[in-house]
């Protein structure tokens, strides 16, 4: 029996998918800790690794590697993996929840005001206490707080204007999306040179002061993110039909809805508030996916997670080697791989009749 769905059309599409993606996962994982100003060999990493274990004696010649893979790396890769997954699913749930191909995490406001939040701690606190060495978390802390409250912001706008309808979720988005960055142009117009160097640093986003802290936080909270948006994929399937569908299906489509983007506020709003700005994967991955095994959210969700790590962990490999030993933004990367395909996207949406 074959199947239609996919570029693949047969049973097992959904199985090669996937062994897909994890062989795709594993080899870009492999490729970031081998590649970098000091070259690993590959038997240095298993060496490291049953030493760690206490498998093996470590070797002497050993503890540079053993010291570059843990302390800087390992951190680098995990936390990598966590924000691409988390934008990944919160791409697909957002096209899911908003029946809209062209739908990805930031439209809503959740980056803009993660944005927000970020240059108001750096400014304000500059201007406050005067000085420049911000605390550990304040500026995480505010973009995660801006991120959270900007997605609750446009629910609740749009619950005060009518239902929380698709339509009426992407005009508050985009109304809020304008306040947000008039806002921040209005504390960069009065931030000093100091200042200027830390926002731009983190709204072009980057994975350098990546560690083991902040890729354990991403994880936990993007997982959890993750669960609740997987346990509604198939209120997903339902809701992409209409509200109208859902509802004879037995389904409140407005509490699937609100749901869904509570867990994508928050997730995305760990992993922004981290790294900063990175634009695209959420788009670019779920369509991505969607060619390759069908619409079904069940299927997108967690494909979508594999292709975001796979797509941040390659752009952040392109990022510490490309120009080394200077690093490029990660941002800018993410944004030179998004922008040609949402062109793409747009001409081939075009030509089958519009955007729904």
């Amino acid at each position: 029996m074959r199947r239609k769905d996919g570029i693949f059309g047969e049973r097992c599409v959904e199985a090669r998918a996937f062994a897909l993606l994890l062989a795709a996962v594993a080899a870009a994982m492999l490729w970031n800790l081998l590649t970098g100003a000091l070259a690993i060999p590959c038997d240095a990493i298993f060496r490291v690794l049953g030493s760690a274990l206490g498998l093996t004696d470590p070797a002497v010649a050993d503890r540079r590697f053993a010291l570059v893979l843990t302390e800087v790396r390992l951190p680098r890769l995990c936390l990598a993996c966590a924000v691409g997954a988390t934008l990944g699913f919160a791409g697909a749930a957002m096209q899911g929840v908003l029946r809209n191909p062209l739908a990805e995490p930031g439209l809503l406001g959740t980056a803009s005001g993660a944005a927000l939040g970020a240059v108001a701690a750096i400014v304000l606190e500059g201007m406050l206490t005067r000085r420049h060495d911000f605390a550990v978390f304040a500026v995480p802390a505010a973009a995660f707080l801006g991120a959270v409250a900007s997605t609750a912001l446009v629910v609740a706008v749009a619950r005060a204007v009518a239902l929380p309808s698709s339509a009426v979720l992407l005009l508050t988005g985009i109304a809020l999306n304008a306040l947000a960055g008039s806002a921040i142009g209005l504390l960069i117009s009065v931030a000093n040179d100091e200042q200027l160097r830390s926002l731009t640093f983190w709204m072009m986003g980057s994975l350098a002061s990546a560690n083991w802290l902040q890729a354990g936080v991403v994880a936990a909270v993007g997982a959890v993110g993750g669960a609740v948006v997987f346990r509604h994929a198939l209120a997903l399937d339902a809701t992409t039909l209409g509200d109208d569908v859902a509802g004879h299906l037995g389904l409140d489509a407005v509490a699937v809805r609100g749901r869904v983007l509570a867990a994508v506020a928050l997730a995305v709003g760990a992993g922004v508030a981290f790294v900063g700005m990175i634009g695209f994967v959420g788009l670019v991955a779920p369509h991505l996916v969607r060619l390759m095994m069908g619409a079904r959210h069940r299927l997108v969700i967690p494909g979508s997670a594999l292709l975001g790590a796979v797509l941040v962990l390659l752009a952040d490999l392109a990022a510490r080697t490309v120009a080394a030993p200077m690093e490029l933004p990660l941002g800018v990367l993410t944004g030179l791989l998004g922008g040609p395909f949402l062109l793409w996207l747009l001409m081939r949406v075009g030509a089958k009749g519009g955007v729904s």
